[in-house]
């Protein structure tokens, strides 16, 4: 299965999306989707004392203005393993700066865990 071209944003969007974890938190692993081979694949170790403070992921099928998935952070409970399909409620937006142009982060929870249920 390719995760990039066989999984579609799901079949209620943008109320229900689906996301593929890229990057779970905790890791100091960067993780990127190869959209030919639909495969997660290291991009880096990261170098600082810093992990992923959350879940990080895309949208797959999605393009963005960068040319990159539309990316999507996951405010979960535990962390989620890379390359999972996740079903999330979007919740909000962060508007990022990345090399002077605007980089857009969906903030979302995940739709099954009912820690999260009274986040709107």
């Amino acid at each position: 299965m390719n995760l990039w071209h066989d999984i579609s944003a799901g079949d209620n969007a943008p109320e229900i999306v689906n996301v593929i974890i890229e990057n779970a938190k905790g890791s100091k692993n960067k993780y990127e989707i190869d959209k030919k081979t639909g495969l997660l694949k290291l991009d880096r170790a990261m170098k600082t004392s810093q992990d992923f403070p959350f879940d990080y992921g895309f949208v797959p099928r999605t393009l963005w203005e960068d040319g990159d998935a539309l990316d999507v952070v996951v405010l979960s409970t535990y962390p989620l393993n890379p390359g999972i399909l996740v079903e999330v409620r979007p919740v909000g937006v962060a508007k990022m700066i990345d090399s002077g142009e605007s980089d857009y982060k969906i903030i979302s929870v995940p739709k099954h865990d009912p820690r999260w249920e009274q986040v709107k």
